[in-house]
């Protein structure tokens, strides 16, 4: 995140509701200037009745810039304080993410999606996957250690291509990077495989290369047009279209299917996700853990 250059601007800039307590939320007005934000730069609606969430993301922004509460936060965004918009995009944007995060699914994309894939495209060829909503790079490292576990052939070769795209500029950096905090490799790392695969950096653990040399970093709007992926054998978009309206994400899914996912490749999805509408481009395959959907034909 940007540091505090803004805080005069936001402590001098009228309120949109007069003085409150930080801790009791924004204010009506607030929060639909908020809800309009969101919408217009990422697409996403986020309900008025998710206070906890808005309050919880935006408290720290607001900290962080010395301003007292998410009413003064909002009077500097509309003062024209762009560098702080970024700043509450990339917070109310952000997905809750750990590595292995249900483990199971991704054990299922390993050992059954992948190895079909790998058939598919020849001794030769090369498996792409996409990773369309990121977040900080936890859950794409935890694909990348289990495929160097079960098909380190792949890897040795460079036939398998892990592409990570995320919304927030500052999710793709902290992708890219790899760095991640004690704290943060000890929610579902274990000890064997922080030492095969992290390099420790201080209080932080670094992604090796091996893992780094599989991953390509781009931000990407999920709206936007998704020419710059290339063709790739799975999708993932997980715990990302439950905050897209119905039409925006049935046109995801139809973009995906049209112009990304090969005829025989596989979409996963969250693990608690439905495809709903989205049934029309795609037919859902029951794994050992979960579902993948392939397009229809």
């Amino acid at each position: 995140m940007a540091g505090d250059t803004t805080a005069d601007l936001g402590r001098t800039a009228p309120t949109t509701a007069g003085v409150r307590d930080a801790s009791s939320g924004p204010s009506a007005a607030s929060l639909a200037f908020l809800q309009a934000l969101i919408a217009r730069r990422a697409s996403i609606e986020i309900g008025s009745d998710r206070r906890t969430l808005w309050i919880s993301r935006l408290n720290p922004v607001a900290k962080s810039r010395g301003l007292a509460s998410i009413d003064e936060l909002v009077a500097a965004l509309q003062a024209g304080n762009r560098d702080l918009e970024s700043n509450v995009v990339d917070a109310m944007t952000t997905n809750e993410t750990m590595f292995f995060r249900d483990g199971p699914v991704f054990r299922s994309i390993v050992s059954e999606i992948l190895p079909a894939m790998i058939e598919r495209v020849g001794g030769e060829g090369r498996v792409t996957i996409w990773s369309g909503a990121s977040s900080s790079g936890q859950e794409v490292y935890s694909l990348a250690m289990l495929i160097d576990r079960f098909h380190p052939e792949l890897v040795r070769s460079g036939r398998v291509r892990i592409l990570a795209s995320d919304l927030s500029t500052t999710m793709v950096e902290r992708t890219r990077a790899g760095r991640y905090s004690t704290l943060e490799t000890r929610r579902g790392l274990t000890d064997a495989e922080l030492g095969t695969y992290f390099e420790r950096d201080g209080d932080h653990w670094v992604v090796g290369p091996r893992l780094k040399r599989m991953v390509l970093c781009r931000q990407l709007n999920l709206m936007d047009s998704l020419d710059p992926i290339p063709r790739c054998e799975i999708v993932l978009l997980r715990n990302v279209l439950i905050y897209f309206s119905d039409h925006d994400r049935l046109d995801i899914l139809r973009r995906v299917k049209e112009r990304v996912l090969r005829p025989d490749g596989a979409l996963v999805l969250g693990s608690s996700e439905l495809i709903g509408t989205g049934e029309r481009y795609y037919t859902a395959e029951r794994l050992t853990n979960g579902f993948s959907f392939r397009p229809r034909r």
